[in-house]
């Protein structure tokens, strides 16, 4: 206890706001339709119409879906679970 108290205690920090959340990566391609898709949630997630073609990184939690291209975040879009919808 007194080594704690002497030396551990003062490094300590506050547990942050935000809870951890597991994240999915997948790659995928964005479609003609200007849209990615998710197969694990049978979803579509719209991108701009200039990356129509390129290959993006896909990262995905419980809640939301990020595109990136080139670590370059180009689309945020919160978790759709309809089968075959489109957000």
């Amino acid at each position: 206890l007194e080594l704690f108290e002497s030396i551990e205690k003062q490094e300590l920090t506050a547990l942050p706001v935000e809870s951890y959340r597991l994240r999915q990566y997948v790659m995928g391609t964005v479609y003609k339709t200007s849209h990615i898709y998710i197969s694990k949630d049978k979803h579509y997630y719209s991108v701009p119409y200039n990356y129509i073609g390129k290959k993006v990184r896909i990262i995905y939690t419980k809640d939301t879906v990020e595109i990136y291209l080139k670590q370059k975040r180009i689309a945020l879009h919160k978790r759709g679970l309809k089968r075959y919808g489109y957000t």
